[in-house]
This record gives C-alpha cells, structure tokens and sequence, in this order.
C-alpha cells in the first residue's frame, strides 16, 4: 500500500471512482470501533476487546483464524451485516505527518484516483468541499478520533472492574487454521457478581450500555462459526 498525502497541490485535479469492491480488506480480521458503534455492531459480529493496559481496545471480530475476513467474498462483495466506520473511510487512511501532525492521505495502489472518472476529490468551494470524498474523509475521521479516547476509557473502566478474561477463538476446522489470540470478553458470572454500587457507577459512567451491546453481540459467534465452516468446505 502506497500512501501519499491528500492536498490539492498534488490531487486538486483528480477524480474518485466509487467503492465497489472490499477486496482490500478480505485480510483484515479485526477492526477497532468506538462506543457509537456498538448497538449496530452488535447485530452482526462479536464484539470483544483487544490489548492490554491503556491500549485496551474495542474491536469488531471478522475472523475466526485471524487472517481471513469472513465477511469480504471472493469477489470482493461485503456479505456482513454492520460495516465497521473505520472500513467505511477507504481509500483514505488517516495517520500522522513527517511532523507528527495528524494527517490525510489516500492509498495511491487503491484503483480508484482518476484523472476523468469519478467525482472530483476536492469541492470548487467551502460548501461543495464538505460534501466531497475528501470532506467526507475528513468528517469521518475526525468524528472516529473524537470517540476514540473517549471510547478507550469506557472499556478501562470496565477492565477495571475485573470481570474481563481472556478468550482463544478457534474453528477447529483445518490443521491449518490457529486460534485468535489476545481477546478478552466479558466473563457473565463475574459480572452479575459486581456490587450494586459498581454498576451503578458503570452506568452512570456510560459504560454498562457497551457490556450489554458486547454480551448481546457474543450470539453472533454460531453464525462466524457457520460462514466459516461454508467457506472452508468449498474451498475444499
């Protein structure tokens, strides 16, 4: 991936062709998401929590082998049910200047810059600019970036309280496949143990609302576990 940085001394001139192809992420077997996300997360993948310490993040499970994206099909189509937002923002991919100052920039090996298809990356004034790709781009990072801290602190809080553990997902499918490591999940017994004054303090905290999500979205491993008994009995 080759990622240049998106100002329009360099691509005013250019135009972006449409998303039609996921292919970019059938490698991608997890995805952090931040507090928003978590009810419509929750209705399509499991949502566990991945790291340690401060850098304890949410994360959207795609994969039982920790390689292969069980929502991304052979042909690039997105079969899942919830896209997670950080998908959502390619071709662009934020991350920080030479200087260390946030920055924007585009995956230049993407297919989809342009010289005279597509809509213009940039808009011809202030209002036309917010609705381009690069406007969007933008509105999409800066909201995720907002969340994120916030979002982190909330599942410390929770960590807190002792009732994660950690899990080894596997499919046990093939001799090939080996186990996601590093997840950790909300243990029930030890949550329905916490203090009342504990979960009044997670809730008060905003952090009960993403325990719930998360317990809620462990009901969509038996469906992981299905697409990817599918896909490895095709594959043959």
């Amino acid at each position: 991936m080759a990622l240049i940085p998106v100002n329009r001394a360099t691509l005013g001139d250019k135009k972006l062709k449409p998303v039609t192809s996921f292919a970019f992420a059938a490698k991608t077997p997890l995805c952090e998401i931040v507090a928003a996300e978590f009810y419509s997360a929750a209705t399509g993948v499991p949502i566990l929590f991945s790291g340690q310490g401060d850098m304890l993040v949410p994360v959207a499970l795609m994969s039982l082998n920790g390689v292969d994206n069980l929502f991304v099909e052979s042909n690039g189509a997105w079969s899942g049910v919830y896209l997670p937002a950080v998908l959502n923002r390619f071709p662009f991919v934020a991350q920080n200047n030479a200087d260390g100052t946030p920055g924007l920039f585009i995956d230049d090996s993407c297919g989809l810059l342009s010289d005279d298809q597509g809509v213009p990356l940039f808009g011809s004034d202030e209002a036309s600019d917010q609705a381009s790709p690069v406007g969007r781009a933008l509105q999409n990072v800066l909201s995720l970036d907002s969340q994120t801290r916030p979002t982190r602190d909330l599942v410390a809080k929770i960590a807190a309280t002792g009732i994660l553990q950690s899990v080894s997902l596997s499919p046990n499918a093939s001799p090939e496949d080996k186990p996601v490591a590093g997840l950790q999940a909300v243990n029930q017994a030890l949550f329905d143990a916490l203090p009342d004054a504990t979960i009044l303090d997670l809730r008060r905290s905003g952090a009960l609302p993403l325990i719930y999500a998360h317990l809620i979205s462990l009901g969509q491993l038996a469906p992981m576990k299905a697409r990817h008994d599918i896909r490895q009995a095709a594959a043959g």
